[in-house]
This record gives C-alpha cells, sequence and structure tokens, in this order.
C-alpha cells in the first residue's frame, strides 16, 4: 500500500472517532500508508498523542501565517454576550458584517428572537442536514449571523466584527478566522470576547471528560484487536 490519507480540522473529531482514528491509522502505517493531519488550531495535548502513535511523524508549523496579526481583540471578563445587545446593533448600523457565536443552542435561538429585526441568521447543530445546508448557502449574505460551534469548521465565510463567548483557545481561534478571512491589513476586523454563560462552563467539561475518557477506551480496546493481528 502507498496511498496518502488527508485529514482537516482533525482536533474537530469527538472522542470515540478520535480514538478510531488514531488506531486506523497506527494500523494502516504497517502497511505504507502516508497521512496528512491538519488543522489551523491543534491543541497541544493532542499534538502528543500523535507523537505517541506516530513517532516518526514531522509537525509543520506555519509560523509565518501564526504570526500575521489580522483583528483587534477586545476581552470582557465581567460581562455576558447577551448584554452585548447595544454594541451588536451599533456594529450593524454602522454597516459592519457581524458574526455572533455562543456556546449553546438555547442562547444562540434566544439572541435570534431578540435581534429577529435585523433577520438574522441562525445557525447550530440541530437543524436536520436539508436544512442546514440551506442555511449555509445564505450566510455569504447575511449581515448577522448568530451562530453555536457549528460555524467553526467546514464553512468559507468573511466577517467584519466577531461578539462571542469565551471558549477553549482552538475554538476562539477557529471563531476568530471567520473574520477578515483574507488578512485585508486596511479593514476594520475586531474580535469582542465576552465572559462565558455557566451553563456553557459545565458543558465544557462534560465534553472534555466525555472527549478524554473516549479516545483512551478506544486506543486501549483498538490495542487489544492490534495484539491479536500481528
Amino acid at each position: 500500500m502507498n496511498a496518502v490519507f488527508v485529514i482537516d480540522e482533525i482536533h474537530a473529531y469527538d472522542g470515540w472517532t478520535m480514538g478510531l482514528l488514531m488506531k486506523t491509522i497506527e494500523h494502516l502505517t504497517h502497511y505504507g500508508a502516508r497521512f496528512l493531519l491538519m488543522s489551523a488550531t491543534m491543541p497541544q495535548y493532542m499534538i502528543n498523542l500523535f507523537k505517541k502513535y506516530l513517532p516518526q511523524a514531522q509537525i509543520v508549523r506555519d509560523t509565518q501565517l501564526l504570526n500575521e496579526k489580522r483583528s483587534k481583540y477586545y476581552v470582557f471578563e465581567d460581562k455576558y454576550i447577551q448584554e452585548a445587545d447595544e454594541e451588536i446593533v451599533k456594529a450593524l448600523d454602522a454597516g459592519h458584517k457581524v458574526l455572533v457565536v455562543v456556546n449553546t443552542v438555547g442562547l444562540c435561538q434566544q439572541l435570534a428572537m431578540e435581534l429577529k429585526e435585523y433577520n438574522p441568521v441562525c445557525f447550530h447543530s440541530r437543524f436536520i442536514q436539508k436544512d442546514r445546508k440551506r442555511i449555509e448557502k445564505s450566510i455569504d449574505n447575511a449581515n448577522i449571523v448568530i451562530a453555536t460551534q457549528a460555524v467553526e469548521v467546514s464553512l468559507d465565510i468573511d466577517f467584519d466584527w466577531l461578539f462571542t463567548e469565551c471558549a477553549p483557545p482552538d475554538a476562539l481561534a477557529q471563531r476568530a478566522g471567520r473574520v477578515n478571512r483574507y488578512r485585508d491589513p486596511q479593514r476594520d476586523s475586531r474580535v469582542f470576547i465576552f465572559k462565558a454563560n455557566e451553563n456553557s462552563e459545565k458543558l465544557s467539561i462534560c465534553f472534555l471528560y466525555f472527549l478524554f475518557t473516549n479516545i483512551w477506551w478506544n486506543l486501549f480496546l483498538f490495542s487489544k484487536i492490534n495484539r491479536k493481528l500481528y
């Protein structure tokens, strides 16, 4: 076998799928397969995981791209994003294309209702595939999109200003990547980061727990299978 596999946004897979991928990669490399694992936000724990199972792998970083600052950042440690409606409206009235990203579907729907007079596109993971595709096509022409983590990957979209709840660093980087996507130095692009709501903080802790549990459980299961194969 001399196949080459390209896996983009490798960080975005859930724990169960990541465990399956890691053991599949480890298994196929024994037959000469090669892999390119890509992400704009590769967390260190994941790099360490790849090093363990792919010790010969080479890590390539686009340092020039990473060092290019394209937006101004503003952090509000004591303010929730649902209290930023005036700032969002002002940005829209000034003609900016606005992206709002929150950590839960409920808050996404709430903000979409509160700003309904501005005809926001509401985008989250609970839509069926047919509706999701239709909504994705409408994003480019929208002045304001209110979304959850569903907007972080697989979409080539570009906004002027981002209003986001605080989230893990890799998620924030993905969200910020939807602002001034083509890195125009003359463009007024801004990222506003607000305090995470209590519910989203609890969800993040639960997510991390299940992520690591599923990854290591799958690695354990497939290591037993591999011992039988070889």
